[in-house]
């Protein structure tokens, strides 16, 4: 059965950049990737909203 991981995400984008620095749509040329996550959540008839983006790099070689 699914399960819930993550409540509240509006977005989801992840890109993926070679060895020089480009964005490429070729996940094995990839040496870094940004997730950039959009969450937002309607409280006491409030929207609150939250964009937080991060960029993680490969380390190790296969």
């Amino acid at each position: 059965a699914d399960k819930t991981l993550a409540e509240y995400v509006k977005t989801m984008v992840f890109t993926l950049y070679d060895q020089d620095n480009n964005s490429t749509n070729d996940p094995l040329a990839a040496q870094s990737v940004k997730i950039d996550l959009g969450m937002e959540r309607t409280s006491f008839g409030s929207t609150f909203s939250l964009d937080n983006s991060i960029r993680v790099t490969l380390r190790n070689r296969f």
